[in-house]
């Protein structure tokens, strides 16, 4: 069997099993069965499902069978499917059900695995680590901001959620390998901080022009990243999302003359839509994208680098590695000339 095909069965298999899970679920907590049932909407799309099989797929890369760590990829699957919603939620109701999805649910499916109680303890450590680093991040998102955004700052909170959970994936899959779980963790951490970037770039920008646009319907505040979002303000409220925040980062430090505009450009942003608009097209500006742009050739590199410390050559690495490029195509940023963007304020 190629490639391709493991990846579909070992995908079906994730869904009949995620299925199962709400089904036995319904028995006692239906309402609970209803939110784990949504997760099956997100394995609907293919890229999300080969996503959620990372811990399949690296004990296929190491020429194992993937299917011992299809539990793993259900547990990835509940607690990606509810971070992904609280990063949208608006309103009282959405948070709750994010909330239970992400904390509750693989913690309940972890506890409904028969036998090796080992594996589903260093499991159960590794979900409440991510969890807990995540959620703490998601909360100091809410205080007070810095003026200036910082690499070292959108780095840090990428590794605090895209990062702990990809570390958590990884980690999983090395326990059952028998692995150095510390060498995947750091391989997880820093492949789910180039998954965060590019997550901020499909926030900010449609498929075609990666530049500032008008807010999808429904999207928050939340949307723009952890790092960026509450500094920026709702784009719910003006109608324009902010730039990504790596990429603001590099506008600070590329247009040293222009850090004090940008910094009064973000904090007015949260009101302004001229201010937001302007935001954008300082963060475009040609110095700023070569910059980031870089820096993001730097990360994919060193991602790459990572993973074939912890798996040799072969076609599942490939899979992985693809995964990586496009990730690092899809955070790339074009300059302001190539996008019409307009000054302001």
């Amino acid at each position: 069997m190629d490639v391709r095909s493991k990846l579909v069965r070992h995908g079906d298999a994730l869904c009949e099993e995620v299925s199962s899970f709400a089904e036995e679920l319904g028995a006692t907590s239906p309402a609970l069965a209803t939110v784990a049932l949504t997760t099956l909407g997100d394995l609907a799309d293919r890229d999300t499902r080969h996503a959620r099989l990372l811990p399949v797929v690296l004990l296929e890369a190491l020429g194992r069978p993937g299917a011992p760590a299809r539990p793993a990829a259900v547990v990835s699957s509940l607690w990606w499917s509810g971070f992904e919603r609280l990063r949208y939620a608006r309103g009282p109701h959405a948070v709750r059900s994010a909330m239970a999805t992400m904390t509750l649910l693989p913690h309940r499916y972890l506890e409904s695995l028969p036998g090796r109680s080992r594996v589903r303890a260093t499991w159960s450590e590794a979900l409440t680590r991510a969890t807990t680093s995540a959620v703490d991040s998601l909360l100091a998102a809410f205080a007070p901001q810095p003026p200036v955004m910082t690499r070292e700052r959108v780095l840090g909170e990428h590794m605090a959620t895209f990062g702990a959970a990809c570390a958590r994936d990884t980690a999983m899959a090395a326990s059952l390998a028998g692995q150095d779980v510390n060498r995947w963790r750091q391989f997880g951490l820093m492949h789910g901080v180039l998954q965060g970037i590019a997550a901020d770039s499909a926030d900010n920008a449609d498929d075609a022009t990666r530049a500032c646009r008008p807010a999808a319907a429904g999207w928050s505040a939340a949307g723009s990243s952890v790092a960026g979002w509450s500094a920026a303000g709702s784009s719910a409220a003006t109608g324009i999302a902010p730039p990504p925040p790596l990429l603001l980062a590099h506008a600070f430090t590329a247009n040293p003359a222009n850090q004090d505009r940008l910094a009064r450009l973000r904090k007015e942003a949260a009101t302004a839509p001229n201010a937001r608009v302007a935001l954008c097209d300082l963060a475009h500006s040609g110095s700023a994208v070569r910059s980031y742009n870089q820096d993001v050739g730097r990360l994919r590199l060193q991602v790459l680098d990572l993973l074939a410390g912890i798996v040799a050559p072969g076609p599942f690495r490939t899979v992985v590695e693809e995964s990586v490029d496009v990730a690092a195509e899809a955070a790339l940023a074009r300059p302001r000339e190539l996008l019409g963007a307009t000054a302001g304020a």
